[in-house]
């Protein structure tokens, strides 16, 4: 899997976010492919806003400032939360991965997956408002190929959904700590399958939604109603079909339980990967911060009464 392509699934396909939760959010921890995303977003953003909306020279000479000056803030703002986020990684390679402290890195990176969606609706409302009838069509058209590729109903079908989600996870934590060994991907396996299958119940939610946001740009809603609506949809998930909340919260709890058990059966060689790994990216966003700020995740200590293995010092 190219090191790029999870996160740049951030910006192109916005609406599939929340299943590749676990396996985006660790890699944004994984590789260079993180500070490369943030020093070219507005690339990123502008090829999502064409693809889906073509907008004219009019549209784009009003959207382009306002995206220079929201990702300029947004990088003041999140990226000392990351580099916080890593050295808290960081202290989990030191200190070992209990569960308390891999629930608190599981909440953090579910925050920053949060964060990042809200700011892309809060990015896409403006130009989605200023659209003309014929671009609404176009966005129409678009979301009517994403559909074609519906899921498969049946056991193959959730088999074949369950083994591309371990998959997707196992990558992801290859990406970041190297090969794993047979008791990793077992435990992988074994993770990805407590998440309810959802495929159907997604992909019916995904419909609604894209044919409520039409609905509202066809009725010039306008910017603040449309920021609401992608919003609720993207993160709150308002109107799912209970399966779908389910999913999402399962997806938190293995979050913590995948990284409290490949944290705790690390290799001294995976260890060694995963420090060097974290350490590169960390100095890659400093450099790009310009200046050492860091906002801490407050993680608490491991527990001195938790049964897990401490890590090898």
């Amino acid at each position: 899997m190219h090191p790029v392509k999870p996160i740049f699934a951030i910006y192109r396909r916005p609406t599939r976010l929340w299943a590749m939760l676990l396996a985006s959010a660790l890699l944004v921890l994984a590789c260079s492919a993180t500070g490369f995303v943030y020093s070219n977003a507005d690339w990123f953003l502008k090829r999502w806003a064409n693809d889906y909306t073509q907008p004219n020279a009019r549209q784009l000479a009003r959207w382009e400032p306002l995206l220079a000056s929201q990702l300029k803030r947004h990088r003041a703002e999140e990226l000392p939360r990351i580099i916080g986020l890593i050295d808290a990684f960081i202290a989990g390679v030191d200190g070992g991965f209990d569960q308390v402290r891999a629930a608190c890195l599981g909440k953090g990176l579910e925050q920053l997956y949060d964060r990042h969606v809200r700011f892309l609706a809060e990015l896409a409302a403006p130009l989605l408002a200023d659209l003309t009838p014929e671009q609404i069509d176009h966005l129409a058209t678009r979301f009517a190929e994403d559909n074609k590729d519906q899921p498969k109903t049946g056991e193959s079908g959730n088999e074949r959904r369950l083994r591309k989600r371990a998959k997707r996870f196992a990558s992801a934590a290859e990406w970041l700590v190297g090969p794993l060994e047979d008791k990793q991907i077992a435990l992988v396996n074994e993770v990805s399958r407590r998440i309810p299958d959802t495929g159907r119940a997604w992909f019916n939610y995904q419909r609604e939604r894209q044919a409520e946001l039409l609905t509202l740009l066809r009725t010039d809603a306008g910017t603040a109603r449309i920021q609401a609506q992608l919003g609720a949809w993207w993160t709150d998930f308002s109107g799912a079909d209970p399966v779908v909340k389910e999913a999402r919260e399962a997806l938190t709890a293995s979050l913590a339980d995948l990284i409290a058990g490949i944290g705790t059966s690390l290799t001294s060689g995976q260890r060694t990967q995963m420090r060097h790994h974290l350490e590169e990216l960390k100095k890659e966003l400093l450099r790009q911060q310009g200046k050492a700020e860091v906002v801490a995740l407050p993680c608490p200590p491991r527990l001195a009464s938790d049964p897990r293995p401490s890590a090898p010092q």
